[in-house]
């Protein structure tokens, strides 16, 4: 499986560009400082799981809709 994993490693932002990787299926990002994510990451085709725990100020864009109806499953 192609994963990113960031986990616990104090990002604050992510690159606008992470919606290059194209055949990238779980982006683990918890336990970071997020607040927002780009959203670039709906380029992400392929993304089945992307995953926002303990990611305590993060706020839901709207456009997580649209990955949720292509069956990515999100955590926050």
């Amino acid at each position: 499986m192609n994963s990113l994993n960031y986990i616990n490693c104090q990002l604050s932002v992510i690159p606008e560009s992470i919606g290059n990787l194209k055949f990238l299926r779980l982006l683990d990002l918890r336990e970071n400082q997020l607040t927002s994510l780009p959203s670039t990451i709906l380029k992400l085709k392929n993304l089945d799981k992307l995953d926002l725990r303990l990611n305590h100020h993060f706020k839901r864009p709207d456009w997580f809709n649209e990955l949720e109806e292509r069956s990515c499953t999100i955590f926050y």
